[in-house]
């Protein structure tokens, strides 16, 4: 059965952690870098621990209904 909502979350934490390693370069250069720390700001809510925990547990109820749906819908004596 397929995992795309888990693998979409995958995907979406691997952008999310690129981007903010981008801003720490940033201002590691420059730490007053207005940009970098209003974009860091920005994303910080998104990269809590509760955050990425709810989005996880989301993405597995999606995937577990979606399955469950196939093998339903399949007919088959599971």
């Amino acid at each position: 059965m397929g995992h795309k909502y888990i693998d979409a979350f995958n995907k979406d934490l691997d952008r999310l952690l690129k981007e903010l390693e981008g801003l720490n370069k940033i201002l590691s250069k420059n730490p007053e870098d207005a940009k970098a720390k209003a974009a860091k700001a920005k994303l910080a809510p998104f990269l809590t621990r509760q955050a990425l925990e709810k989005r996880r547990d989301l993405a597995l109820k999606l995937d577990q209904q979606e399955t469950e749906k196939i093998i339903k819908d399949s007919g088959l004596p599971w």
